[in-house]
């Protein structure tokens, strides 16, 4: 038999103030154009959650699924200003991933595909900022 492949975006970032008035739409688009899922990534504790919240909203038959990451990455390391530690930052992604609608929880959507999310780039003890 001849193998089936479906299109994933590996890094939709929806949630993106450019992006987000119209992710609908995008994900109508991404669906049109023969892309099954959008991987959404969550680059914040914040954005991990709108990213989640994003992966679980029930999925239009017209358009593309998302599934999510949760994640610190190392541009953001410094956001908290030492309001929280490793440790407590840590903590609060995995309730956040083993929460009802997290990485860990099975999903309810009658369509199938993935349930939602991995560990990204987990704050990483860096003494300098990474970007430029």
């Amino acid at each position: 038999p001849a193998a089936v492949y479906e299109t994933i975006d590996i890094d939709a970032n929806l949630l993106h103030e450019a992006l987000v008035a119209d992710k609908d739409d995008l994900r109508r688009s991404a669906k049109a154009a023969g892309v099954a899922h959008l991987v959404v990534p969550g680059s914040t504790l914040d954005d991990s959650r709108d990213a989640l919240a994003l992966a679980n909203e029930p999925v239009a038959a017209d358009a593309a699924g998302v599934v999510a990451t949760a994640g610190i990455h190392p541009y953001h390391v410094d956001d908290n200003k030492g309001s929280t530690t490793l440790d407590e930052d840590m903590a609060t992604l995995r309730a956040l991933v083993t929460s009802p609608g997290g990485a860990v929880a099975t999903h309810s959507h009658s369509q199938s595909r993935p349930t939602t999310t991995n560990y990204t780039d987990c704050r990483l003890p860096l003494r300098r900022r990474v970007r430029p």
